[in-house]
């Protein structure tokens, strides 16, 4: 056990949670984001853009001071989408409205918005700590490390008994030491899944989120698979090709493929490319941790059946993943709109060294050199961990290009102007907030024009801005403007163009163009 305890200390630190990753996407807002409102809605309604749990939510608003004004439970809509608690009478200030929810896919999704009521001052107020953050490189090694754990062991289990005698040379306490390991992987795992599903270390509401939701079935299945694994595993084929294959359907049904559809195809092409992958990572693992031992036997014996099937891994793995891709980002222009599709362009470019390494080991093997054989077939253990690494972001990132809140500053001619619009999606309505700030001469009027740039045959809207209050600050004249409508009918690219007049009939005209993605319907 003392041999174990520093593993156990390092996996424990990484598997700390400081943040979760959201798949589930909040499209609709009542009151939106930064919204002032000149009158204290009744309710606050947030929409989702897929179905949530139908456990472990809730909306609660918080006043200036930290203390809850919301009231009663929070109620979960009949398709699962959208969420609703109620208001008292509130009198001005600013609110924090923060919510929290498990995606269809398993994942937490936390965050919190500012609202301002009446004539408060628009200052910071109080929020519960606990928000869900970005991918951090934390949990990006830890499910690195699970995911060439997991798929090692079961590439290996299942080249063992696919190919008993061409593996004879496989140390079975390796082997064993390697389903240990797993099993710690997934306990630590699932510790960590189970903090963030329920918000904490609430250990009285952990058997509710085990037995009730999705997400804790999952881990609670894959907890008892990994620890079968260690007390069956390598006592009899029929059973260990069964666990390889139950572990890896585990795994398809618990990511992103569970959260699109039509989820039949996309479970189904996640589980192909987890079984080719398990191929690949498993051959390798037991060429890389035997090549000591038993060069000679895995040179002439092993390698020339695990390369052939290795390259039709890779095939598997490409297509599977492209075809995968076009389900998770229609749109290949938007690749580069979200983490997500960076880390996806990392990886295949991985790939793309895999694919030239894996030529220089067959070229070795040809010429019947294992020494060379040896370096190449190192490389590719070391990209195969790589790219390991790159899926254990992958799983945690958000696949839709996200929509943020526009806070657009321009300066024009004497004129300094601030625009915000929130949510800032379309299909929805959106808040407009436009402030102008004048010095040397008076804002006559103002147009704000929208223009939709994907499409010519819709003409430019003029959105119907009205003025909500003049003051003067620090010896300047401030205006303020406001408009509340659905003026983005569909994604796509906009442009903004802001029209100042003066009191000399000076016209000044700033634009500003953006790109709003669908993020309705995964």
């Amino acid at each position: 056990m003392k041999r174990w305890a520093p593993v156990i200390v390092f996996m424990l630190i990484l598997c700390l949670p400081k943040g979760a990753w959201a798949h589930a996407s909040l499209v609709s807002s009542n009151p939106p984001p930064n919204a002032h409102v000149t009158r204290a809605p009744d309710e606050v309604r947030l929409t989702f853009n897929e179905r949530i749990e139908d456990r472990f939510y809730f909306i609660k608003v918080f006043d200036q001071k930290g203390a809850e004004v919301s009231r009663g439970k929070t109620q979960l809509s009949r398709d699962h989408t959208t969420l609703r608690v109620k208001l008292p009478k509130l009198p001005d200030g600013v609110y924090t409205v923060s919510y929290r929810v498990i995606s269809a896919d398993g994942h937490p999704v936390a965050a919190s918005y500012l609202v301002t009521v009446g004539k408060a001052r628009e200052e910071t107020a109080a929020a519960p700590s606990g928000h869900l953050h970005d991918v951090s490189l934390q949990r990006t090694v830890f499910y690195g490390l699970y995911y060439l754990t997991l798929l090692a062991l079961a590439g290996w289990t299942g080249l063992m008994r696919l190919f008993p005698d061409t593996l004879s040379f496989a140390r079975k306490n390796g082997y064993r030491t390697l389903s240990r390991f797993f099993l710690l992987i997934c306990a630590l795992t699932g510790v960590s899944e189970l903090y963030d599903g329920v918000g904490g270390f609430h250990f009285g509401v952990w058997p509710a989120f085990l037995l009730e939701t999705d997400a804790g079935r999952l881990v609670l299945l894959r907890l008892l698979l990994a620890a079968s694994g260690v007390f069956l595993l390598g006592k009899n084929r029929w059973a260990d090709l069964s666990w390889t294959l139950a572990i890896l359907l585990v795994e398809a049904v618990s990511g992103h493929a569970a959260a699109f559809h039509p989820q039949a195809l996309t479970i189904s092409l996640d589980y192909v490319h987890l079984l080719a992958g398990a191929f690949w990572a498993g051959g390798l693992a037991v060429a890389a941790l035997h090549w000591k031992r038993a060069k000679q036997r895995i040179f002439a014996e092993f390698l020339p059946v695990f390369s052939t099937g290795a390259f039709i891994s890779l095939v598997v793995l490409i297509v599977s993943g492209l075809v995968s891709t076009v389900f998770y980002l229609p749109d290949p222009s938007e690749i580069l709109a979200s983490g997500w599709g960076i880390d996806l362009l990392i990886k295949m470019g991985l790939v793309v060294f895999v694919v030239v390494v894996a030529a220089f080991l067959r070229r070795a093997m040809a010429k019947r050199a294992p020494e060379g054989a040896a370096k190449w077939l190192i490389a590719d253990f070391v990209l195969m961990t790589a790219i390991m690494f790159v899926v254990g972001a992958l799983t945690y990132s958000n696949p839709f290009p996200t929509n943020q809140p526009l806070d657009w500053k321009a300066k024009a001619d004497g004129f300094q102007a601030e625009t915000t619009i929130t949510p800032n999606m379309p299909g929805i309505a959106n808040t407009v907030r436009l402030s102008v700030t004048s010095a040397n001469h008076a804002l006559e009027d103002v147009q704000l024009v929208l223009e939709d740039k994907g499409d010519p045959e819709v003409a430019p809207l003029t959105i119907p801005l009205k003025k909500q209050d003049v003051k003067r600050v620090k010896g300047k004249t401030v205006t303020v403007y406001e408009a509340t409508g659905q003026f983005f009918l569909k994604p796509g690219r906009y442009r903004l163009n802001l029209y100042l007049v003066d009191d000399r009939d000076n016209e000044s005209v700033v634009t500003r163009e953006m790109k709003l993605y669908d993020v309705l319907t995964p």
